[in-house]
Parts: structure tokens; C-alpha cells; sequence
């Protein structure tokens, strides 16, 4: 007959050996759909980028388009879209703007 301490150890090891089926069950089910979705995220991350710098381009050449008689300000801010950067037109970059 065994004693308590050797049942009660047999039926940790059970249940250690359960909860590691379980755990690899789920990751050999979730684990590729992880890689895709983090990918994914990567991809639409790198688009807004793309998008937020088309805009701040987009603001400097309506800014460089401006004449003299509407160059009232010393710089047109851009506020920064996405995960683009702050984009500054300075009136001196505009041609015929104020020196």
C-alpha cells in the first residue's frame, strides 16, 4: 500500500502533466494565428506611417504654394498624424515668402 505522501506527489505530477497538454495544445493551435496577427499589425502600423507623411507632404506644398500677400505667419505646424513626424513649412521656404 503506498503511503499518502507518494499519492499525494503521483497526483501533482498528474496534474502538472495535464496543465502542459493543455498549455501546448493551445499554443501549437494559437501560435501561428499570433505570428499573422502581430505581422498584420506590423503592416497596417507601417501604413499609417506612410499615410501620415503623404498628408505632411501634402501641407508643405500647399505651404510653399502660398503667395507673399497670404504669408502671414511665421510657420504652418502640421500636427503630427499616426506615428508620423511633426512636420514644419517655414515661410522662408516658400519662394517669395518674408527673409
Amino acid at each position: 500500500m503506498k503511503s499518502s505522501w507518494k499519492k499525494q506527489r503521483q497526483t501533482t505530477k498528474k496534474r502538472q502533466i495535464k496543465w502542459l497538454r493543455i498549455k501546448h495544445r493551445l499554443i501549437k493551435r494559437y501560435a501561428p494565428n499570433i505570428e499573422a496577427f502581430i505581422k498584420l499589425f506590423d503592416d497596417v502600423r507601417r501604413a499609417v506611417s506612410n499615410i501620415s507623411m503623404a498628408i505632411g507632404k501634402a501641407f508643405i506644398n500647399i505651404g510653399k504654394s502660398l503667395r507673399p500677400s497670404n504669408a502671414t505667419v511665421l510657420a504652418i505646424d502640421v500636427p503630427p498624424i499616426g506615428f508620423g513626424a511633426d512636420i514644419k513649412c517655414y515661410v522662408e521656404d516658400i519662394p517669395g515668402g518674408r527673409s
